[in-house]
Order: structure tokens, then C-alpha cells, then sequence
């Protein structure tokens, strides 16, 4: 019968409590052997300290350090997907809104067309306009109706881009419902650093505080694989309480009556020849470390490239707006005088509605450019790392995230 307990320390130290017991060993007639057959049983508590390999504090706990840094680099990525998925969420909804403020551009054209076509019909009823006028206006309104149509069909592929990446799946109660966006298309100027954002993304990016663990975990493995390039040296020592009986129960209480205690003090050496393992081991390990901190500049030239293009398409996405927008007033006069020029017969319908079809493209051009812009916004958010922390977002049992 033979028990053991253990506990081990942070500094190495292992404390070992034995109990063992031999019942009834029946042995070889002996003169010094009186009892036949004789049980043996004896107690022992142990303590072995390591001085050199497998010692200290932050070796043996060092399995425990990268633990909570894997845990980190676990809610790190999860933050990481987070910010994708609120990202493209973003960018399907401003998409959604872009396909709605198109249809609404065709359908106001739509209205001018027909308007044209109802003013051209009276005149031609009265004699004061040709049929060929009648006729473009109804090519005008044709070619209205189709982009309304294309613009319908449009605005439902984005509402089910969106339904998809939110999750509605068919069947679900929201699946078949139609999203209406409450959000229209604004313009703000705001002003972005280059400088400042690539402060913050290099102190918020996910991957780069991921990275950040890994080379410290790197580190603590290079700290290891040293130790066990030391030789072992263990001292131990303990005491070890013995007793003899020929009955198992008298072998037993002859160990608590202390007549056969000893204690015992000992040192214990190894020096492996080559230790080619441990040699080999070491040498990984401090790959692994210089691997990673490449790796993690490598990852800051990447974010550092990612918001340069984030801020340089916001810059273009402002000026766009700009000349979007004087675009379409350009484009309003000239129906306008369109429209007065063809009242006192200085030119056709033909012209007329072909001013109608360029403002219908400059109102769209403007109003994309306007939703672009806000797309630019959230993708700067994004590549900075700061999005979650913008739209309130936190993950259950950690801080906010930024």
C-alpha cells in the first residue's frame, strides 16, 4: 500500500508527503531476520528546492504569465472582429442609403419628365408644337422610368446585403421586413491629422496590441529555454519516520512511537553532455522573438499605410462634394434656362429633356459623394481602431473597447 501527496511552490520547491506500507513479506530464514514474516511500513515528508535549472519565481510561473496573455490576445481578436463586422455593417447601411437618395433623385426626374410630356401634349393638341416634341418628351419619360425601375431593384439588392451580414436569415420575423434609413446624406467638413491618426491607430490597432503580447510571450519563452540550459542542482532534504512489526497494525504503530526516526540531507547534480535539446530549444526560441518583432513592425508600416489612405480618401471624398455639388447647380441653371429658352420656342424638347438627364446624374454624383464621404468617416474610425468606442460597444466581462 503506498500513498503520495505533492505540492509544489512558485519557487520550484516540491514538499512530498509518502506513505508506504509492506504487509506480511514472508522472507528467507535469517539469524538477523526474527521476524518471519515481518511488514514494514514507514512515513516520509520531503522537500526538494531546484538552485539552478527549473528555479525562481518567474520560471515556474511563467506557464501561467502567457496564459493571461493568450486571454488578452482572445479578447483582442475578438475586438478585432468587432470592428470588421460594425465596419461593414456601416458601409452596407451608408450603401443602403445611397441606392434610397438614387431612387429618389429618378423619381424626381421622373415627375420633371412627365411634367414635360403633359405641357408638351396640350401644346401639341393646340398647334403650338410639333409631334417629333411630343415624342422626346416621351423618350425623356421611358428613359426615367428605367432608371427608376434599375434604381428599385437596386435599393432591394443593398437591403439584403444588409439583412445578410446582420444575420436575417429566411423565416426569421425581420427577414422579409424592409429597412427604411432614417439617416440622409449630410455634409460636414471634418478636419483629419495624418499625424494624430497614426498615433491612434498604432496605440488602438487590435493587431498590433496582439502582437505587442506575442513578442512578450516570446520573451518569456527565451527565459525559459535559458534556465534549461543550466545544469540541475536540487538540494533536498526531510525526515522519514520507519517501523517493523510482524502484524501490519503493530508495523504501523511502531512509526508514530518515533524510536526509528531519521532525517536526512542530500544534493543532487546533472550536467547533460551536449544538451543539444535545450541548445536547440534556445536557439528557436530566440527566432521566434526576432520573427516577432519584425512581424509586428512589419504590421505598423502596414496600419501606418492603411490611414494614409483612409484620411487621403476622406480629403478626396471633400473635394469631390465640392464639385459635385456646383456641379448639380450648374446643371439646375441650365435646365432652367432649358426650360425658358424651349417656352418662347428658342429650342426643342430634345434639349430639354437631356438638361433633365444631366441633372438627374449631377444629383446622384452629389448625393454619392456626400454618402461616400460618411463611408470614409467610419472607414477611418475603423483603421484607427476607435469605432467600438464611437458606437458604445463593450464585450461582456472586459473594459470598453476603443
Amino acid at each position: 500500500l503506498q500513498t503520495a501527496i505533492e505540492k509544489p511552490f512558485e519557487t520550484g520547491a516540491l514538499l512530498s508527503f509518502n506513505f508506504n506500507l509492506i504487509p506480511r513479506e514472508f522472507i528467507n530464514p535469517s539469524p538477523f531476520s526474527p521476524l518471519n514474516p515481518q511488514s514494514r511500513a514507514f512515513i516520509e515528508l520531503k522537500i526538494t528546492q531546484p538552485v539552478l535549472r527549473n528555479a525562481g519565481v518567474f520560471y515556474n510561473r511563467s506557464k501561467i504569465y502567457i496564459a493571461r496573455n493568450n486571454k488578452k490576445i482572445s479578447v483582442l481578436q475578438l475586438k478585432q472582429t468587432a470592428i470588421e463586422v460594425i465596419n461593414n455593417v456601416q458601409k452596407k447601411y451608408w450603401e443602403l442609403v445611397k441606392a434610397v437618395e438614387d431612387l429618389r433623385v429618378r423619381n424626381k426626374s421622373l415627375e420633371r419628365a412627365k411634367d414635360l410630356l403633359r405641357n408638351n401634349r396640350i401644346q401639341a393638341r393646340v398647334g403650338t408644337l410639333a409631334p417629333i416634341d411630343v415624342l422626346e418628351a416621351e423618350e425623356g419619360v421611358a428613359k426615367q422610368v428605367e432608371g427608376v425601375i434599375v434604381e428599385e431593384g437596386n435599393v432591394a439588392n443593398r437591403e439584403d446585403e444588409l439583412k445578410q451580414i446582420m444575420n436575417l436569415k429566411r423565416g426569421s420575423v425581420l427577414s422579409d421586413a424592409s429597412i427604411i434609413p432614417l439617416d440622409k446624406p449630410s455634409f460636414e467638413i471634418k478636419k483629419v491629422s495624418l499625424d494624430e491618426s497614426i498615433e491612434i491607430a498604432l496605440g488602438n490597432r487590435p493587431e498590433l496590441l496582439v502582437q505587442g503580447l506575442d513578442i512578450e510571450n516570446t520573451k518569456i519563452n527565451v527565459k525559459q529555454r535559458r534556465n534549461e540550459l543550466l545544469p540541475k542542482l536540487d538540494v533536498e532534504a526531510g525526515i522519514r519516520y520507519s517501523g517493523l512489526n510482524a502484524n501490519s497494525g503493530h508495523a504501523i504503530d511502531s512509526i508514530f512511537s518515533e524510536q526509528f526516526q531519521s532525517e536526512f540531507f542530500g544534493l543532487t547534480f546533472e550536467m547533460p553532455i551536449g544538451n543539444r535539446e535545450a541548445r536547440n530549444n534556445y536557439s528557436k526560441a530566440k527566432l521566434e522573438a526576432s520573427r516577432s518583432v519584425m512581424s509586428k513592425r512589419k504590421l505598423e508600416q502596414d496600419v501606418v499605410v492603411d490611414v494614409r489612405i483612409a484620411v487621403r480618401q476622406i480629403k478626396t471624398n471633400i473635394e469631390r462634394v465640392k464639385a459635385s455639388t456646383k456641379a448639380k447647380e450648374l446643371a439646375q441653371e441650365r435646365l432652367e434656362a432649358e426650360e425658358k429658352k424651349f417656352k418662347v420656342g428658342r429650342t426643342t424638347s430634345l434639349e430639354v429633356v437631356r438638361a433633365q438627364e444631366n441633372l438627374a446624374i449631377a444629383e446622384g454624383r452629389a448625393t454619392n459623394a456626400i454618402v461616400d464621404y460618411q463611408i470614409s468617416l467610419g472607414n477611418l474610425e475603423a483603421v484607427q481602431g476607435t469605432i467600438l468606442a464611437k458606437n458604445s460597444i463593450t464585450i461582456e466581462g472586459g473594459k470598453e473597447l476603443k
